[in-house]
Order: C-alpha cells, then structure tokens, then sequence
C-alpha cells in the first residue's frame, strides 16, 4: 500500500464507501441525524474546513480544505463515528465501510476545485438516482451554501448515543417482533424495580457534546465568493445537461425516485464487490503549462523520500528524517518530520 500524503494547506475530495457496496447510508431520520452529528463532531475536533458533500445510499463524497494537516484525524474520527453508531442501529457488527476504500484526492487550482464540486453536487444524477440534484432525500450542500450556511446537529437519539432504539428496530436475525416486545418489557419492569429499591441511576458516560455546529466554509483557493459560486452553479447545470443528454441517447429516461430510495434495504448491494481494477488518482490538476506532470513528480520523489527514510528507519537509524506530509509513522512513531518542502 503506497503512503499517504498529508500536507497542511491542502483541499481535498473525499470518498468512502460501505461494506459490500451495502446500503447503511441509505436516506432515514436517523442515519442523516448520525452521519450530519458525526460530521459536526469531526470538525470540531480537528481544524479542516468543510466546502460541500453528499451523502448517497451506500458511498459520500465531500470537498474539505486542511489548513494543518488534519485530515486523517478528521476521517478517523468522521468514519468512526458512523460506523459504531450506524452498527448499533442496525445491530450489526464488523466494520461498516469496506476497507482501503478511504480516498483522498489532493486538489490544486481554482478549476479543478470547481470541476470535483459539480462531480459531488451532481453525483445522484449522474448514478440516475433523481433528476436534479436538490431532489436527493439525503444529505447535500449546494454551491450557494458554500460562505452562506452553518447547520446545526443535535445529539441523535439513538441507542449508541444513550438514547432509545426507534420501537419498530429488530435485531436483524436474532428476534421476532413479540420476543422483542417481551425483552423490552422486562427492561422496562427491571428499570422499575431498580427505582423502587433506590437503586442509583448510573451517570452518562458519553463526553459526546449534545449540539454541533457544521459551517459550510468558501474555499481559501476561491478569491471572490459572488463570482466563485456563479462559475460552479453554471458548471453544475453544464453537468447536469450533458448527463440527461447522455443517458437520452443511451435510452435511460427513468430516474429511480426518492420514493424507491427510501424504500431501499440498508442490507441489500448495490451490485458486485469484484475490484474493478480502475486508477485511483491522488493528484487532481488542471494540465495548465504542464502542471499535472510537475505535481505527479512531485509526489513520485516525495514516495521515494519517504520510502528511502522509511528504510533507515527499519535498519535502525531514529533520527532519520521522513519528508513532510508523512502522517502515519509520525502518529504510530512519533519519527522525525522535515518542514522543508521537497524540490525538485
């Protein structure tokens, strides 16, 4: 597995998919109550900026800037977060996003910024879930929220976060609705009993705060937010175009609707698990004077720094020098990091 590059002062797109290609981030009150909480939670334990996200059934995408090299603290805490609530709600266990399908995409010019913000507002169109993107049921900024929007997540009052279970949730597997009925009935007579005795009512635990906030922040690579966000709209719309030129041609006039995305089941696939195979870019550039193939150089000779000091490191040398951007032997071994930017 190649190494993560993580600098300060970098925007990046983010993505993370479920187990299986599984439906656990479906649209609901409670799942959208979860992932917007864990969101607010994450920012607010970190310093990266939140631009703009999507949350489909079964994978999100979002655009976040990382002023101080942040952003594996933020996902540790965002995806953790959602997946031992979301694995209590459903009364699952195991991990709930599919492994090494954390990616992160470095982004470095105001075009591409605008290019990876259509691909997220206009994901559920683009995978023929609803026609416009203000139709998806689940969680979506839009560009005219970016600078213009703080939203603000309570605590969910869901079992992992100390609260009740919805009085329709079953244990998938376990128990019928009447044993369900019976066990929560003697709950409810032991909790009784245990009051009459006066026995003591254990204090929460949960240092978890009972309120967030979540600001929708314009990107520091956008100079003017009036103009900033009439070029993404525009390009939105662009996007949008072209996808419902394209699956015209391609006689795909259907969308699936809200109403079936609801109705969806959050243990069904979407389809096969087979790897595909595809590149995984962790550069995304526009190709203005070459600028693409100087970034990827850049990152080839950071690899081999780090692949070089990661040697040392294994033959014994602790004072050797890991080149900035290193995260993981920073944070497992606390190795020594340059603050120089490596030139080429």
């Amino acid at each position: 597995m190649l190494p993560r590059r993580v600098l300060p002062h970098q925007v990046h797109m983010i993505t993370r998919r479920c187990s299986e290609r599984r439906f656990f981030l479906k649209p609901t009150k409670a799942t959208k109550a979860i992932v917007l909480y864990a969101l607010g939670v994450a920012l607010k334990a970190t310093s990266v900026e939140f631009y703009g996200h999507v949350v489909e059934a079964n994978h999100y995408h979002a655009v976040v800037g990382d002023p101080k090299g942040e952003l594996s603290a933020f996902m540790q805490r965002f995806d953790q977060l959602i997946g031992r609530a979301l694995n209590a709600y459903y009364g699952r266990g195991e991990s709930l996003w599919c492994p090494g399908s954390f990616s992160n995409v470095e982004i470095h010019d105001e075009e591409t910024l605008i290019r990876e913000l259509v691909y997220v507002y206009s994901n559920p169109v683009k995978d023929g879930l609803v026609a416009r993107p203000e139709l998806w049921p689940g969680l979506k900024t839009a560009p005219e929220d970016m600078g213009n929007l703080t939203l603000t997540a309570k605590k969910p009052e869901t079992a992992f976060f100390g609260g009740k279970r919805p009085k329709n949730w079953i244990a998938r597997g376990t128990l019928t609705p009447a044993e369900v009925r019976q066990a929560e009935a003697e709950q409810r007579q032991e909790a009784a009993r245990a009051r009459a005795e006066g026995h003591r009512v254990r204090a929460p635990r949960s240092k978890l705060p009972d309120e967030v906030c979540i600001e929708v922040k314009l990107p520091a690579l956008a100079e003017d937010r009036e103009t900033f966000v009439s070029r993404v709209r525009a390009a939105l719309e662009r996007e949008i175009e072209e996808i419902h030129a394209k699956r015209q041609a391609d006689d795909k006039t259907q969308f699936m609707g809200a109403a079936a995305i609801r109705a969806l089941d959050p243990f069904a696939s979407a389809g096969s698990t087979y790897p595909k195979f595809k590149l995984n870019p962790r550069i995304a550039s526009g190709n203005q004077d070459g600028e693409r193939q100087h970034l990827l150089r850049e990152l080839k000779a950071w690899r081999a720094a780090y692949k070089a000091a990661l040697e040392e490191w294994r033959n014994g040398r602790r004072d050797v020098v890991f080149p900035p951007g290193t995260n993981r032997m920073a944070k497992l071994h606390r190795c020594v990091v340059g603050e120089v930017p490596l030139l080429l």
